[in-house]
Parts: C-alpha cells; sequence; structure tokens
C-alpha cells in the first residue's frame, strides 16, 4: 500500500524527492527555490487525486490511519517549505501590483486545496491542526461549520481578530455557506450580528433578532433587488415585519396603514411582471430581471415582449398604473397612456351625427375608459383631464383640429354619466 503511494506521488511531483522510511516518516525536499510556486501550482490538484486514489485502496483501517498520518506530514512540509519561500519572497518587497501578489495569492489557493483533502475526507482533526498552523481561515471556519462547533468558531474570532472576520464575511456571503446565516447559535455571536448589520442586505436579520421590526421593515423595503422573486420576498420580509411592529407600536397605526398599503401596490406590481412572461414556467420568471413599473407600462404601449392584443396591452398598462399613484412618475405616464391610445387609433369625427357617442364607442380609448368603470378604478385618477390631454406633447398637432377637439370632448362628457 504504501509503495503504491509513494509511487502514485512521485508520478505527480517530478521536482520533489521523497524518502520514506519503513515507519511512515518523510523528508521533503524541494529543489529549485525559485520555482516552487509554479511547481506546487501545477501540482497541487494531482497531488489530491493520488491521495485520494491510495486511500481508496486501503484494505484496513489501520493501513488507512497510517496512509492519512503520511499525507499529513507530508502536506505540513509541502507548506511549510512553500510557506518560508512565500515569507523570503516578500520579505524585502511590498505588495504593489497584481504580479506581485499573485505569489502570495496561489500560496493561499494551493494552502486551502491541499488542507481542505482531510475536510473531504471527514479527517477534522488533522484539517484542524494544519489550518492552525499555517492560519488558513477558510478551512478553520469549514471545519467549525461542519462540526457545529461554535465555541471553537468563538475562539477563533476573539484569537484572529478582523483578519478572521474577513474571511468569514466571504464565507457568509458564498452560496454554499447561506444556511449558516439561519442557524440560530450564529446569531449569538456578537462578530457575526455586527458584520450582518454592516451589510444592508442582511441588516434586516439582526433587527428582528432585536425585535426592531419598524427598521426591518423599512429596511427590506429599500433594498435593490435584480430579479422578480428577490424582491417578492424581500416585500413578504417587510411586510410581516411591518405587521409584527403593528402589534407593538399601535402610536404609529396610520404611517403603518400607509406603508402597508405600498408593500401591497408593490406587491400587485410583482404579480403584474409575472403576468407578462406568461410564456415561462414560474421558475424562470422568477429569476427575470426586475424592470421598473415605468418600463413595464412603456412596453406595453409600445409592445415589446409580448404578445398581448392591443386593448389588453392597454388594459395591462392601466392595472399596472393604478398601483403606482405615489410614484413621481405617475402624471407623465397617464398621459403617455391616453394619448398613444388616441395616436394609435384615432377619433372619428362626430359630425352632426344624432348620436355622438356611437360614433367613437369602439375606439382604443372609449373602451379603455369602460374598462376603468369595470375594473372600479378610480376614473379621476386614472383619466387625466381633458385639458392636460390636450395640450400634451404627444397631440400637439391636434391641438388646432375642431373634430378632434368636439369628438374628445363627446367622450370625456360621458365619464358623467359612466
Amino acid at each position: 500500500m504504501i509503495k503504491t503511494f509513494v509511487i502514485s506521488f512521485t508520478k505527480c511531483q517530478p521536482y520533489c524527492s521523497p524518502d520514506w522510511s519503513i515507519d511512515g516518516q518523510l523528508e521533503y525536499d524541494l529543489l529549485c527555490r525559485s520555482q516552487k510556486d509554479s511547481i506546487i501550482s501545477v501540482t497541487g490538484e494531482k497531488c489530491t487525486q493520488h491521495f485520494e486514489q491510495a486511500l481508496e485502496l486501503c484494505e484496513s483501517r489501520e493501513v488507512r490511519e497510517r496512509l492519512l498520518t503520511m499525507i499529513s506530514r507530508l502536506v505540513y512540509h509541502i507548506l511549510d517549505e512553500y510557506r518560508l519561500y512565500i515569507c523570503d519572497l516578500y520579505s524585502d518587497n511590498e505588495l504593489n501590483n497584481d504580479m506581485e501578489q499573485r505569489p502570495w495569492i496561489n500560496y493561499k489557493q494551493k494552502r486551502s486545496l491541499l488542507i481542505k483533502i482531510f475536510i473531504k475526507l471527514k479527517e477534522f482533526s488533522k484539517g484542524k491542526q494544519l489550518a492552525e498552523e499555517f492560519e488558513d481561515y477558510q478551512s478553520l471556519i469549514e471545519i467549525c461549520d461542519e462540526l457545529k462547533d461554535i465555541e471553537q468558531l468563538r475562539t477563533y474570532i476573539e484569537q484572529y481578530g478582523d483578519k478572521f472576520m474577513v474571511v468569514f464575511d466571504e464565507y457568509l456571503r458564498s452560496k454554499s455557506a447561506l444556511s449558516v446565516l439561519f442557524q440560530k447559535e450564529y446569531f449569538d455571536l456578537k462578530s457575526v450580528q455586527r458584520y450582518l448589520k454592516s451589510k444592508p442586505e442582511f441588516a434586516w436579520m439582526v433587527d428582528i433578532k432585536n425585535r426592531d421590526y419598524e427598521h426591518a421593515s423599512l429596511s427590506t423595503l429599500q433594498l435593490v433587488t435584480e430579479t422578480i422573486g428577490k424582491r417578492q420576498t424581500l416585500l413578504a420580509i417587510s411586510k410581516f415585519a411591518l405587521l409584527a411592529s403593528s402589534h407593538n407600536e399601535i402610536r404609529n397605526a396610520e404611517a403603518i396603514k400607509l406603508r402597508l398599503r405600498f408593500i401591497e401596490n408593490e406587491e400587485n406590481l410583482c404579480q403584474q411582471r409575472l403576468d407578462l412572461l406568461s410564456n415561462l414556467d414560474e421558475g424562470e420568471r422568477l429569476k427575470q430581471p426586475l424592470i421598473s413599473a415605468k418600463d413595464m407600462i412603456k412596453n406595453l404601449i409600445l409592445k415589446k415582449n409580448t404578445s398581448q392584443s392591443l386593448l389588453q396591452r392597454y388594459c395591462s398598462a392601466l392595472k399596472i398604473l393604478s398601483q403606482m399613484e405615489t410614484n413621481p412618475d405617475f402624471d407623465q405616464l397617464r398621459l403617455f397612456i391616453f394619448a398613444q391610445a388616441i395616436l394609435v387609433d384615432p377619433l372619428k369625427p362626430i359630425g352632426n351625427s344624432a348620436d355622438p357617442l356611437s360614433c367613437n364607442a369602439k375606439t382604443l380609448l372609449s373602451q379603455l375608459f369602460d374598462y376603468i368603470k369595470h375594473e372600479n378604478l378610480d376614473k379621476y385618477n386614472i383619466i387625466p383631464s381633458r385639458e392636460k390631454l390636450q395640450s400634451s406633447n404627444e397631440l400637439i398637432s391636434f391641438q388646432n383640429n375642431h373634430d378632434f377637439q368636439e369628438a374628445l370632448s363627446a367622450i370625456y362628457s360621458s365619464l358623467l354619466t359612466r
């Protein structure tokens, strides 16, 4: 077994001359100091493959343990030599540019690669010894997380300070470690709470832990998100936190009511976004970019990325507009919708017709008025005044058109009886 391992390792490490004794002692001497960084960079991954292959061939626990001990010593000697090389390299130099930082970055990467052999093999004690010796904080964090050893993690945070927390910050951000944030024991660490509080996307977690529901609701509502699904999730958190806040802070009842209405409007807008993506399955729709309500309306009116009919597109735009009463672009957008409706389906002259309304009953503008009535939308808020609509930039060419003015007046007059 040992011979098999030595042969395997020698094949992947042409610059090394390992000398094994019968009890597994290893004397490791790396030749050509100037080539150390490139040697280990090239062979690190191959070594890990040979380590694993050798362990798979073990016929008993005793042999496996001996081999693990030998591998541990080997990794120690590799990293010790590599560390000395890096220290010598930077003893008289500063890390001023990317080229000078590359050896240090390579060292950290290969250090973790070799130590993580033991994490992968569930040999945490050996991995821990090496990680502590060579201050591989990433590996120490992973071992603590695997073992759910919160006390050891607390000790490392106190021992290594800010340097450790920088790596812990990166670990918490990594996709594989997101579950860490939802483990209760981690919230008990003041350093973790400080980290979470310093990050806008995580600060609400600490607020909820501290029962500051009002601030948690506000902070999640203000977060910028990239996808529809993330926006929906944050809105749900904001809503639940707000309801919890209303239970504890009755004095803010009116402010809570207004914010709740805003959140529900935003939730409706998210649903509108999803409805406009009916050609995709639900999972894909949630991953789509979160475009603004303004862009949604313009895309509908200008027939971008939609298969809806003309009337459906304009009705969808009005439904979105109804959720935007507090939006600063509200007035501009409602003028845009109704002006475009007139441009795409112009009003017909009423002349001396006995029934002026029937002349334009089938036009898009009249159908939109009917839709507003049917959906019980606030017509006085959704529909712009006739004077504003007539003077809009889009309809400037109609300002001196008597037939148009007469037809538009007839339709607006009917609003009083609808």
